[in-house]
This record gives C-alpha cells, structure tokens and sequence, in this order.
C-alpha cells in the first residue's frame, strides 16, 4: 500500500477522533456553562440522606456559602431552614420522596449574614434501574416576591386596625413596626413624633429603651442626627455609617454604645406639608439600602401617611362631638337655672314685695323686709350673672 495513503489514512483518522473530542469536550463545557449560569441554585443529593453531592456556584450569590460548604456538611440544608420552617419544609420533603412524586414547595433559609432568603425549591426523583436514588434541583430566590406579598398582608391589617379604631395609635404602630422586623429580621424600625419643632418617641419596639429616652425631646435642625435632620429638611436622610456621617457628629455619642450603626430616616408629611413624624430604619451595621429596602421604606411612609392622617381626622370628629355635646350639657343647665334656680330669689322677692304693700309693718320689720329684699336682689343677680357666663361658653 502507497505509505503516503496510510499516512492520509491515519491523518484523517486522528483529524475525525480530535473533532469527537472536541465535540465531547465542547458540550461538557456547554453544560457546566449551563448550569452555573441558571438563575438559581442547582443541586443534587442523596435520595436517603439528603447529602449534597452537587451545587452550582450560585448558592454563593444567593445564600453567602460556597459549594464546598454545602457538600462536605451532612445536615446542611436542614440546619440552614428557618426554624419557623424547618419542620414543615423537611416533612413535606420525605412526603413526596416516600411517595415518589416530584414536588415544589417554598421556605425561607438563613444567608450566611444572617438574613431570611426565601427559596422556591424544585426537585425532582432521579432513578437508577427504576429505583429512586438521587434528588435533583433548583432553588430560586423569590425573596423580592414573598416580602411584597406578606408586606400587602401586613398593610391591610394595620389599616384594618386602624380604621375600626378598636386600638390606639401606639398599639397600632407598633404592630406595623414589629410586622416588618418580621420581614426584614436585622432592621429596627422606629416612628419618632414632631411636636412643637422637637422629637417624642411614638413607637420604637426594639430600639434599646435608654436609646429613646436620650433622643426624646432633642429638637430638629440641620446636622441633629437621622430623624432630626430628615425633620428639619423635610427629605429622606440616608446615614449609612453612623460615626463617620456629619449629621451624627453631635449625637453619634448616643447611638453608638446601643451598637446602632445606620440609620435611614423619612419624613412624614401631613395634607398641609407640614411634619408630623419620621419613619427610621437603624441596623447593627453599616449598611446602605439596595432598592428593594428603598422601596420598602416608601411603601411604609405611605401607609404610616394614610394612619397619621385618618387618625388626625377621626381626632377632630371626636373632639368636635365632644364640644358638642358639652355645650348641650352647658344648655340643658342654663335651662335648668332659668326654670328653676330663678324661680326661688324671684318668688321670695315677689312675697317680700307683696308683704311690704299690703301690710303694715314696724320699722324694725320693714328693715328686715329690706334686708330679705336686698339678699334675694343680690342672689338673683348672681344666678343671672351665672347663666350670662355659662351662655359665652357656647357656641349660641
């Protein structure tokens, strides 16, 4: 055989097996590409265990730990559930598994900072020789989603509570406060009045008690922390790093020491313009808001908006009753006077007046006549004067 064929043989031979290897590689990398750019995490475990074998490097992004992490640890999905969730979330895990049914299902595990990241997690039953042996994955993160939906929950039974006015306005705050620490764990959210150009604590549930009672009473201006300033300029005041931002530098003494780091502070304005609160967001850490807490804090305001107002409303109904019926009370007396507390120094005058003209007296007795005249004179002069005063108390 012509050796420059066989060479062309070979040549072609090694040129078809380098193109099947780099098919063969070129897919490989395809799908590890595919699977580490899924908008989620991928994963894969032990059927029996729930051992990891498998994670994308997106659990880092989303949750704040890496591959090797979730792998090497046996318990670490179940020790990273929310405690509120954990024993549901991992029930209806060996529920479906038991029964061999795919299944999705949404629970909220805890970030490697600490914060609640809310998962939709979709498995599937992978079976080897039609026996079930591995589960396979994506959990994403739908946290955006699920905070929004319990904030719109939480929003319409604040407003609820608020508009049977079964509750004070405290209570009523402080629910809304404690509703969304709930959501977002790290916050510690705090509404602070403005009366006479100073700040007084509303509703602060979780803000240090000595923390409060210093900022109670110190007055608005420029420069006068979070809330004073955010009051004074009628703006939203973003302190991200409480000791170095200028307008902590006076009062970053009084935070500091609660270990209160940050401080996002919102003005809250009446239908005047006028303020009439802040709505403020204190976290143990440096922090600057990313957009979803930026829009948090404006759904907030607008609800705290709607409660402020509502009740400075239903403030001026009642006390407009109250006078009300206070000047009917004052009248209901006045009438009572002219027909019965006059009636008594009148009919004494009148007998005295007739005992004077119709009979005859002494001296002496017609001195004590005059002085039983004069007294009655003096005691319906004052009830008359008593009526005249309580009728310039009203509104007649």
């Amino acid at each position: 055989m012509d050796l420059s064929l066989v060479n062309g043989l070979v040549d072609e031979k090694l040129r078809k097996d380098a193109q099947a290897n780099a098919r063969s590689g070129s897919w490989e990398d395809r799908f590890e590409s595919l699977v580490q750019t899924v908008d989620g995490i991928v994963w894969e475990a032990d059927i029996a265990t729930l051992e990891f074998s498998f994670v994308s490097d997106q659990a880092v992004r989303i949750l704040g730990f890496s591959p090797e992490e979730w792998v090497k640890s046996k318990n670490f999905w179940q020790e990273h559930i929310h405690p509120d969730d954990r024993e549901l979330a991992i029930g209806y895990c060996h529920r479906n598994i038991r029964d061999g049914k795919n299944h999705i299902f949404d629970y909220r595990m805890i970030s490697a900072t600490g914060d609640i990241v809310w998962l939709k997690d979709i498995v599937s039953i992978i079976k080897t020789n039609g026996v079930p042996t591995l589960l396979r994955g994506v959990m994403v993160d739908v946290t955006e989603n699920k905070r929004f939906e319990i904030l719109e929950q939480l929003e319409k039974k604040i407003l609820a509570l608020n508009s049977d006015g079964e509750r004070s306005l405290q209570q009523v705050l402080s629910e809304y406060l404690l509703g969304i620490e709930q959501i977002y764990p790290r916050m510690k959210c705090s509404i602070v009045g403005v009366v006479d150009n100073k700040l007084t604590n509303w509703s602060s549930p979780s803000l240090p008690a000595a923390y409060i009672s210093s900022i109670n009473g110190l007055e608005i201006g420029y420069e006068c922390g979070s809330c004073g300033t955010a009051a004074y300029l009628k703006e939203k005041v973003i302190a991200s790093d409480i000791e170095h931002d200028p307008v902590w530098t006076k009062y970053k003494h009084l935070a500091l020491p609660h270990h209160l780091l940050s401080c996002w502070s919102h003005p809250i304005l009446d239908s005047d313009g006028n303020v009439t609160a802040t709505f403020a967001i204190y976290y143990d850490h440096i922090k600057t808001p990313n957009e979803d807490e930026l829009n948090v804090i404006d759904r907030a305001v607008a609800i705290l908006t709607v409660i402020l107002e509502n009740r400075k409303n239903s403030e001026i109904i009642i006390s407009n009753m109250l006078r009300q019926k206070e000047e009917e009370r004052k009248l209901r007396e006045i009438a009572f006077m002219q027909s019965h507390v006059v009636r008594a120094p009148l009919a004494r005058l009148m007998g005295i007046v007739d005992l004077i003209k119709n009979y005859e007296h002494s001296d002496i007795e017609k001195n004590e006549l005059l002085d039983h005249l004069l007294m009655s004179a003096k005691e319906l002069d004052n009830v008359i004067r008593d009526i005249a005063r309580k009728t310039g108390e009203t509104n007649i």
